[in-house]
Parts: C-alpha cells; structure tokens; sequence
C-alpha cells in the first residue's frame, strides 16, 4: 500500500532510547506510515536473493600489483564479519588491445587479454594464462575472504585482432559493430577457454556474460582515452554472439554455466535488445543481466523475466551524484541509497552489483591519478566507487559512501527475500529461516522525520528491533553504529529518523502468514492502469486477511489464505465493486476477476444508450437484471433499478451529466 501522512492531534514527548538512539515515540508533527507487505515479495530466481557484489575489472587491474591493497581492497569489500560482505564478483575477461596503440589515459582500464605471439599472417594466437595478473590477485584474495564467492566473467571487448576495427576501444566509421558475425566463433572460443581455465583452477564460475553494453554506440574518438568497449547491434548480431557463446560453452563443457544477456544500459535498453532477439537465441539465455543508469522501464523487465522464467540481475551501476539537504559527508552514500532502493523496489533484481567498488586512486607516482585525494571532499563533492585506493600508502581510504553500503549488504543477505514497498526511501527483506525482517530507510533531509512501520500483513508480526545508523562525517559521525533497540507494539513500530542518515532495523520474530496466496487476474473494461483494492474477508469470522492492490498489469497476490471460505471484493474508482466467493482447500487459489464501470450493464467498456435500455427494460419489468448486472445498473444508491437510474445512465450516455467525475480518464 502506498505510504500515507498521518497529522498527530495530541502533543507528544519524545520519548528518547538513548542520547544517540532512534525514538520510540514520535515528536509533535506528521508521521510517515509504510505499510510492509509479504505480498510484494519478489519472485525473481524463486524469490531468493543471491547478494551484493561489484566488478573487478579496472580496480583489480590497478591495485593487484600491491599485496597489501589487494588485501586490504578484499577485507573491506568481502569480508561479512568486518566489511561489506559482497558475495559476488564480475570479472573482465580482458581482450587486449594492440600494444602499439597508447590511447587510453587511465592508469586502471587497460584491460590486458589472455593471449600472446599473435601472428597476423596466420590469425594464431597462444593462450597465455600469466597474463591479467594483478586483476586475478584481487580475486583470489576475495574468495580467500568470501569461500562461496558467486563469479561472473564477462567482457568489454573481443581481443583487437577480433575486431573490425583492430581497436578494442570501438569503430570510427559509421558501422558501429566491431565484431562481425563472421568472427564470433573465435571470439566466443576464446571466451570459453578462459572461463574453463578459471573452472579448472576452482573459481566458482556461476555465469558468463559475452556483451556489455552492446548497443551504447562504442566509438574511439570518445572512448578510445576510457576503456574498452564493443558494439553488437540488437537483434541478428546479438542473437548470433548468444548462439555462438552457448555452443562454445557447451564445447567446453560449460553447459551447466548460466548464460546472462544482454547487459545493457538500462532496463528501457535491455527490454529494447531482449525483444529484437531470435526466438533460438531467447532460448539460450538463462538470466537477464541489466544496468541501471536510468531505471525506466524496469517494472516491465522484471515482468518479462518473471514470464519467461528466467534470472534477473542489476549487474552494473553508480554515479559521481549527492543528494540531501545540507547532507555534508553523507550526500555520496544517500544518493547511492536512493539507487538501491529505486532498483530493489521496482526491478527486484536477485542479485545487486555495483561498478567499481574502488574507483579512484591517488598516486604521485602516475601520471594518470591525483597526487592526493580527501575522503572528506569525495563524499561531500561525490566519487564513483565506495572508496578509493590511496597507493603512495598502498591502502583502501573507506568513505560515508562505503558505511551507507553497508547499512544493505551487511544486513540484506543471500537467502533473504526482497519485499518491495511504495515508498522511495525504504527498502526490505525477509529472512524466513531466521524470522527477521530487515528494513533499511535513508532520510534526505536537514530535519528529523518520523516513520511507522505498519506490519499488520505479517503472521508474527516481530518483538524487538535492533537499529544500526550511519550519519555525520567519518571523524565525528556514527558508521554502523549499534543503537538502542525499539519494540513492536500491536504490529507497528515508530522511529525517528536522524537528518541525513541511512538506518537499518532488524525485526526479531518476524514470520510470512501461515497459509497461501491467492492471485489472478483483474479484467476492467474501459479502465486505466489505476490499482485496484482487493479485500480478502474470512467468511466465518468475518476478519480482513488480506488487503492489498494490484500492479499496473492488473495482476495482485493477496497473502495469507488458510483452508476456507471467502468473500473477496475487487474496488477501483469509477467503477462498481464486485465480490466474489473464494473457497480453498489444498491447491494455491487462483481468482480472476472482472469488474465494470459504473453504468456498464454490458460490460463493453462504455456507457452507452445501450447500457440504458437494459436499465429502463429492467425499471419496467421486461426484462430483469440480478447479481452483478442489478449492481451496476443501480447507480443512485437506493438499492432498486428505477427509471431514476434509467435516466442517470442515459444523461452520462448522451454527455448531459456524467456519473463521475469528468478528470477520471474513461469518463
């Protein structure tokens, strides 16, 4: 449900938990209501959420040279006990690039390639596994920290002497392709050799990813001084690099390895891709991979994944942004915040990775970095990444950025379920195996607010909250800081919340309702993409189980239906209520349901002399109307069909006066 304001009406104290704590008791003022509701559960990758990570890539490759930064860059980013606990890494299997070409002026994003002795007259090649050494260090160093690490190879580029262009950078003509179909095998080969070498080594590779960001137009002049980049146009050509990636791992004996496409700019982009895809290709893909640097359109990808019953990762994003109102320190982690909390709400991806973890360093030995760099400025200016190597010290520089992180990864777990909510600044999970419900909730403005959590939809409905917050700057603010608990009274709890802080609570006891859920369809003739309220009554107790509303595909899911009878009543405005009778037994209930707008005898979607007629014939008694269609026809709210309502129907029929208002956009 959406969030509501409720205006206080009494004066209250602040009741205070502690000097540093969240309240337990609201100030005098407005309180924000957030329903959390079992029923927006995601349902990606059976409802299991796989974890957090980041891509390797360009870190590893500009701070693997230092065992003591990769040690440290490992501990800070996947450590669960110390750190961030990440549990997911992308790794880059680089192509190459001509190593007469100097192009690229970062001192990170020269990506070597497995290879070397290449021979232009015979297109030979060795592979060469000593190559991408400082990248591999850091990821070995990783899995040291996190022995279940999920990783995905992926890559920017196909090796230069793949490319039509002989740059891994991009095209400098208007094709924009730097890989021809005809090339593809080769490439796809070479990809699969490098991921059956790191299977062989006992790197758990989960999946393999042969394009990123295929259709952003890769050309040189702009990128040739960044990264590595390569265009496949949707359609044909992206169908014709899956086809040839899946034969290749099948060669290999990767079969058992998803492969993720098309990892795209954004879900607008990747839904673009997706549909221009050969039905054999679409077969082949095991996961939707997507980045998020805008977030259109993700309501519907996350539908076409749950459709074709296939995975769904946010598998890149970040930005340089603040955000808040005076935030100080903390606007590079509350923007970030509001990343996650955008894609978790609506993409509900089971799997959220960042860019860059590390994605920036300073060294006055390099002529590519800064000389120094100020934590205090990159939070309070914004950076990419959560924090920043500092390799004149050959050490990890952590960031309010970095501890707002963490107010997720350390607490939204593999194994949890993401549970979506209507509002923008708060984000949930549950752990059924533990009974905790964890809710992260990030204030943007320079005030206090004060927020209640509504879970009355939950079986157990919990006991005590633990509450962790990061606020302030690194010298004087709170990072994780372990408050004071709160207690759930009634099914709701209430907390303030400091100005500009990420706080994350942890419910205890808390359990999904016992029973099933019952979901369908809801057909509206002539209606918008509005909700409807669906209300699910037990029939013998005469108890509201379920109260929820469906999605802009008119689908719902009502929670918590035990063995029984219902009444469940379908409610959109402009349109007449209907009930219907809901008996379960030991099958999940499936109820479609159809409802029409006022007046709509017929039910064709529109208020005609037609719909007229019927009532009068019915006024008159010619021809009688029951059930629904009495419902509909009986407009004034007497509870008889008269020519009263013969008359209002026709009036709206005939545009003389309309039975709703006329802003209601099927009037």
């Amino acid at each position: 449900m959406k969030s509501k304001r409720i205006l206080a009406v009494c004066s209250a104290l602040v009741i205070s938990i502690s000097c540093a704590g969240v309240s337990a008791t609201a100030a005098e003022g407005d309180v924000t209501t957030v329903k959390i509701d079992p029923a927006n559960a995601s349902t990606i990758n059976g409802g299991v959420f796989e974890g957090w990570g980041t891509s390797l890539a360009w870190y590893g490759n500009r701070i693997g040279g230092s065992e003591k930064a990769s040690g440290e860059a490992a501990k800070v980013l996947y450590n669960a006990d110390t750190g961030l606990g990440l549990n997911i890494i992308r790794y880059n299997v680089g192509g190459g690039d001509n190593p007469t070409h100097n192009h690229i002026a970062r001192s990170d994003s020269n990506m070597p390639g497995y290879w070397s002795n290449y021979n232009a007259d015979t297109g030979t090649f060795d592979y060469d596994f000593t190559q991408d050494a400082n990248q591999r260090n850091v990821l070995m160093k990783s899995i040291e920290e996190c022995p279940d690490m999920l990783v995905e190879m992926f890559s920017n580029s196909a090796p230069y002497f793949m490319t039509r262009s002989g740059c891994t950078s991009g095209t400098n003509d208007s094709e924009k392709d730097n890989i021809t179909i005809d090339m593809m095998d080769d490439f796809a080969e070479y990809m699969a050799t490098v991921v059956k070498h790191y299977v062989d080594e006992g790197v758990n590779v989960v999946s393999v990813e042969p394009m990123n960001e295929p259709s952003n137009g890769w050309n040189v002049s702009y990128y040739g001084v960044k990264q590595e980049g390569c265009s496949v146009t949707a359609g044909e050509n992206q169908s014709a690099m899956i086809l040839a990636m899946d034969e290749a791992m099948q060669k290999h004996g990767l079969g058992d390895i998803t492969l993720s496409a098309p990892d795209e700019t954004s879900p607008f982009e990747t839904n673009k891709s997706l549909k221009k895809l050969s039905e054999e290709a679409l077969g082949k893909i095991d996961r939707y991979n997507t980045h998020t640097y805008t977030t259109a359109s993700s309501a519907s990808l996350r539908k076409r994944a749950e459709e074709a019953g296939v995975g769904l990762w946010m598998s890149e994003t970040d930005n340089g942004g603040t955000r808040g109102t005076n935030p100080g320190e903390m606007g590079a982690a509350l923007n970030f915040a509001s990343q996650i909390a955008t894609d978790l709400n609506t993409l509900k991806p089971s799997a959220w990775i960042m860019w860059q973890a590390i994605g920036s360093y300073c060294d006055k030995n390099n002529e590519f970095d800064p000389d120094t760099m100020s934590q205090h400025d990159v939070d309070t200016n914004g950076f990419w990444g959560v924090c920043y190597a500092d390799m004149n010290t050959e050490s990890v520089v952590l960031t309010k950025k970095y501890y707002g992180f963490g107010q997720y990864t350390r607490y939204i777990r593999p194994g949890d379920t993401i549970i979506s909510t209507d509002d923008y600044f708060t984000t949930s999970a549950i752990d059924n195996e533990n009974k905790q419900l964890k809710i992260v909730v990030f204030n943007t403005n320079d005030t206090e607010k004060t927020v209640k959590y509504d879970l009355t939809s939950f079986g157990n409905k919990g006991t005590t909250v633990d509450v962790i917050r990061t606020s302030g700057d690194m010298q004087t603010g709170e990072n994780w800081a372990e408050l004071a608990p709160l207690t759930v009274t009634n099914g709701t709890f209430e907390a303030t919340l400091k100005a500009n802080s990420i706080t994350t609570f942890v419910v205890n006891g808390v359990t999904t309702p016992d029973g099933m859920t019952a979901t369908g369809t809801i057909t509206a003739p002539g209606g918008d993409n509005k909700p409807v309220s669906i209300t699910v009554i037990d029939k013998s107790s005469g108890e509201v189980i379920s109260e929820t509303t469906s999605d802009s595909d008119m689908i719902y899911a009502a929670a918590g239906i035990l063995q029984g009878e219902y009444t469940v009543t379908f409610e959109k405005e402009s349109f007449t209520p209907r009930s219907y009778d809901l008996i379960v037994g030991d099958e999940e209930p499936v109820l479609d349901a159809e409802i029409h707008l006022i007046g709509d005898i017929n039910g064709d979607g529109e208020i005609t002399t037609a719909d007229a007629a019927q009532a009068n014939a019915h006024a008159r008694n010619v021809s009688l109307l029951d059930g629904y269609d009495f419902s509909v026809a009986e407009v004034s709210g007497d509870g008889e069909v008269t020519t009263a309502d013969f008359g209002r129907i026709n009036a709206h029929a005939k545009g003389a006066t309309l039975l709703w208002s006329a802003s209601i956009s099927n009037a």
